[in-house]
């Protein structure tokens, strides 16, 4: 071995500890800033601010965007192949849109009209950049509660924990100004943050002329955390961003999505999240095309109730916008396609997410079968024996029966009551 290759090994080593050392303080500062990041935002939007305190927010925006370009430069200069092996592709693609916000800083404006002057003011502008901390200081934050879930603590208690923090946040959030038209109580708010992460449809004020807009997203926002499941965000966001998540933390989301094994850990969770989203937009769009131009409401509106119902009847929520949820004399006519999707959001987001997951297997499997005909004019005469598990079937048979059974119940007790001058 050459002796400056001695010397660079001998460095190496005695510079390690150091290194990991400073890697920790700027780790725990980054959470800090990610924490004070998100404090912030929400003290932006949910309180009335003068100038003064609006020019101390832009300098903790900037103080925040400084400790993450620190952060991922240490890392990568410092740790390059422990970072490799920890970041997945998104992480990359994050780290350099953040190094994408030092092209203002280095550039000045451009003087000609054009699209190099769109960038140049799209990467200087505000939204870009908190946007942009946002995401990482969520992930982070992540990434760090499941490392610390990782550990051997009791899978329920955490659960339990983590559904009253979030529902304690909510509360909070929901007391703040700007959420409301006329101010809330503290019990009101909690009990609204905790209907809305449970999903149980119950709220003791109406919704629609209790709270503004930013009170509507909050709630929306809790109705979906607590649809999703807390320990299924936070353990999806840190495995797919950061990929260093511990094999108990697998084993216990595993149980908790019932995937079939740690390979499709992942994939499963991907699952859970574009069933979801997927869902709730094709239900998003049917219910605008249901309402639209009939309610009185602009587009932006329109779009806002759309939303709202198609996230809220999927999660099983029970929260309407109207006053009177849908039983408002607004909807209860000539509005038939509303409740027919409102209704079929309800049944899908009940049947679970293993049972969609088994749909889209199938779904999956018939398409490539329909393929492979049209590419080879041959049919396939070999069937995969047992598409539908178990689970499947029992759901299905259990759920077609309870929906009939109730429905003609329903329609026979209320055909002269509730339902009494009604078209069939």
């Amino acid at each position: 071995m050459k002796i400056y290759h001695k010397f660079l090994l001998y460095q190496n080593k005695l510079l390690k500890p150091y290194v990991r050392i400073l890697l920790g303080l700027v780790e725990a500062l980054t959470y800090l800033a990610s924490l004070s990041l998100i404090v912030g935002v929400v003290y932006e939007h949910g309180f009335p601010l003068s100038i003064d305190e609006m020019a101390n927010l832009q300098t903790l925006y900037k103080t925040v965007w400084i400790i993450f370009l620190i952060d991922v430069t240490l890392h990568i200069s410092l740790e390059y192949r422990n970072t490799k092996k920890k970041y997945r592709r998104l992480a990359w693609i994050l780290s350099g849109l953040l190094y994408l916000t030092l092209v203002p800083v280095i550039f000045h404006r451009p003087e000609e009209e054009g699209a190099i002057l769109y960038i140049w003011e799209f990467l200087h502008g505000k939204f870009y950049h908190l946007l942009l901390l946002l995401v990482l200081s969520f992930l982070n934050l992540s990434n760090g509660l499941v490392r610390l879930l990782g550990r051997r603590t009791n899978p329920s208690l955490i659960l339990a924990v983590s559904f009253m923090a979030i529902i304690l946040i909510g509360a909070g959030l929901l007391m703040l100004p700007r959420c409301t038209v006329n101010g809330i109580t503290w019990v009101d708010a909690l009990f609204t943050a905790t209907s809305a992460v449970c999903v149980t449809g119950l709220v003791p004020v109406d919704v629609s002329t209790t709270f503004t807009t930013s009170g509507l997203v909050v709630i929306i926002l809790l109705i979906q955390i607590g649809g999703l499941g807390v320990m299924t965000l936070t353990s999806f966001f840190a495995m797919f961003f950061m990929g260093n998540t511990s094999i108990y933390n697998q084993l216990v989301v595993r149980d908790m999505v019932s995937s079939n094994s740690l390979s499709s850990l992942l994939s499963t969770l991907l699952y859970i999240l574009g069933f979801t989203l997927v869902i709730e937009g094709i239900g998003m769009v049917s219910i605008w095309f249901s309402i639209h131009g009939t309610l009185g409401m602009t587009l932006e509106g329109e779009l806002g109730f759309a939303a709202f119902h198609s996230i809220s009847a999927f999660c099983n929520a029970g929260f309407s916008t109207l006053s009177g949820n849908l039983g408002n004399p607004m909807v209860m006519t000539n509005h038939n396609w509303l409740f027919i999707t409102v209704s079929l959001l309800i049944i899908l987001g009940g049947i679970g997410f293993p049972i969609l997951v088994n749909f889209k297997d199938i779904v999956l499997y018939h398409l490539h079968r329909f393929w492979k005909l049209i590419r080879t004019r041959k049919l396939d005469r070999h069937k995969m024996q047992h598409l539908y598990n178990l689970n499947t079937k029992i759901v299905l048979i259990m759920t077609f029966l309870l929906l009939l059974i109730g429905t003609l119940a329903i329609a026979a007790f209320e055909w002269n009551g509730s339902f009494a001058g009604m078209p069939v």
